[in-house]
């Protein structure tokens, strides 16, 4: 028996087919927001026209669009705004001393903008603001609200991009005004530029490699060059800066041994650890630069520079032989490399999920080969949002700055 068939249409603001749905939503959240600004109980005060007149001057995200030129298919247009909104709605940050949601801060906003400039009555804006001493200390939260929907744009964008098929940017434009709908309307659009790549033979053999790149500013992707000096004898050209890429065969190394990450989570942990490529380390004729989570060391993504480029060729877990803490692992224990593999010591898993209790003496054996911080990646959370929540500032820093003062120039 056929399913009754209904339009699946929604209204460009995003609130569906049901605007009372919308309303409710909305006042649950401002009624929510007045808790932490231990004003719950000042909530009846607020007229049924004030609250009305407070949602109407609330932010909405639609569905995303493709920016003008570019092809991305409706399915991934759908899962970026899934992403957009999960984002918006549960990803808090501190805000002049309380935490809140994106969504969070432009219900503040509304509400802080209606008492402040659309209450006709001295008098009962006076009232309100008794009732709701917070709003006097606010001011104008616009910008605030501005930057950290961008900043959860750029988290999108970060963790939904992959250097070997396509990348995203993401922009906005507001929607158009409305005669009497104060509505901010924030259309996201969609960049989608297709993976830039090129063989080059390495050690004899034809390898395909992928440049590097990330989502900047204004729906555009900066694919990195990085500065010739910080190569040191590495690079003996003349060119000031080299083009930088990864092999298949390092993001393979990626996802096999960061195995506690998922496709989003590996493509957010690589962008945060060559968006910035600074500290490399030279040992045993690689150039190693530090993979981080959380600060924390995990390993090494090791590079040559082959025809005047630069190429991440592997990534080496901290446990590896080549790498400075691998090898005082193997000096200690007497591990080679086959047992390395065997024991899956190479796995992200294997080492936070093993019993430190039943094996304190491999816990003490990690200390002294220099890798013992890495444990403490046990207490974090290693979901997507938690690491990038971990990265706020940065996040912000990036958006503002609106370029990075690194070793990686803009092309």
């Amino acid at each position: 028996m056929g399913r009754n068939r209904k339009s699946k249409r929604k209204k460009a603001n995003g609130s569906g087919n049901n605007p009372g749905q919308a309303y409710n939503h909305f006042i649950k959240a401002l009624y929510v927001l007045l808790g932490k600004y231990n004003a719950q109980k000042s909530y009846v005060y607020l007229s049924n026209e004030e609250k009305r007149y407070i949602y109407a001057f609330r932010w909405v995200v639609p569905v995303p669009v493709a920016a003008e030129g570019h092809d991305v298919s409706q399915a991934q247009l759908k899962r970026i705004g899934k992403y957009i909104q999960m984002y918006l709605r549960t990803d808090s940050h501190k805000f002049r001393e309380v935490m809140l949601t994106a969504y969070e801060l432009q219900v503040l906003y509304s509400f802080v903008l209606v008492i402040n400039q659309f209450i006709s009555s001295d008098s009962r804006r006076e009232f309100l603001c008794q009732k709701f001493p917070f709003v006097r200390t606010m001011g104008d939260l616009i910008d605030d609200v501005g930057i950290l929907y961008l900043c959860n744009f750029l988290k999108v964008s970060t963790s939904l991009s992959c250097v070997n098929s396509r990348h995203y940017a993401l922009n906005f434009r507001f929607g158009s005004l409305v005669k009497d709908n104060p509505v901010f309307e924030m259309i996201p659009q969609v960049s989608s530029y297709p993976a830039q790549s090129k063989v080059i033979p390495i050690n004899g053999i034809e390898r395909r490699v992928f440049r590097l790149g990330a989502s900047y500013s204004r729906g555009k992707v900066r694919f990195y060059r990085l500065r010739a000096g910080v190569l040191g004898n590495h690079y003996k050209g003349r060119n000031e800066s080299v083009e930088v890429y990864i092999q298949s065969h390092a993001l393979n190394r990626l996802n096999e041994r960061l195995d506690l990450l998922d496709e989003p989570g590996l493509n957010y942990s690589l962008w945060d650890n060559t968006e910035n490529m600074k500290g490399f380390e030279f040992y045993r004729g690689y150039l190693l630069l530090p993979f981080r989570l959380y600060e924390i060391k995990i390993g090494y993504l090791a590079a040559n520079v082959v025809k005047g480029v630069l190429v991440f060729r592997t990534f080496l877990f901290i446990t590896h032989s080549s790498t400075p803490e691998g090898d005082r692992l193997k000096e200690i224990t007497g591990l080679e490399k086959n047992d390395i593999s065997y024991w899956r010591l190479d796995r992200l898993s294997t080492l936070l999920q093993a019993d430190a209790e039943k094996y304190p003496g491999l816990m003490e054996l990690f200390e002294q080969a220099g890798m013992g911080e890495i444990l403490q990646l046990r207490e974090k959370n290693l979901d997507l949002q938690s690491m990038q929540s971990a990265n706020f500032e940065r996040f912000m820093d990036y958006i503002q700055q609106g370029q990075n003062e690194s070793v990686v120039e803009e092309l």
